[in-house]
């Protein structure tokens, strides 16, 4: 009797509810995963390193950031008590086709 792999079914293999949504909107799968990344683990602390490491590399498999990601870095920059760096990412956001949000303008004034 030959034996057949089962195939996993873990969450790394079967889309989220989420994920699936997000990809009959056009969001891409990774670009919600990373955002939800930084949300939890990266704006609470104020990591703003990492969350660029997580924009840069989203870019670098070719996804663009939506823009609750870059308010979420705005986020992590305000947490980490970096207002001037928080408002330069509003100027960053025409180079990503995105236009800043009332939540993006009120995050750098707070």
């Amino acid at each position: 009797v030959e034996e057949r792999p089962v195939a996993p079914t873990t969450a790394h293999t079967v889309p989220s509810i989420a994920a699936r949504r997000s990809t009959a909107r056009g969001v891409d799968p990774r670009v919600l995963e990373v955002t939800k990344l930084m949300s939890r683990e990266c704006a609470p602390r104020g990591d703003y390193e990492r969350a660029r490491q997580l924009v840069a590399s989203l870019q670098a498999r070719g996804a663009r950031p939506t823009l609750v990601t870059i308010n979420v870095l705005i986020m992590c920059y305000k947490k980490a008590r970096l207002p001037d760096e928080a408002e330069a990412v509003l100027g960053e956001m025409a180079g990503l086709g995105l236009a800043p949000d009332s939540y993006s303008f009120k995050t750098v004034l707070n």
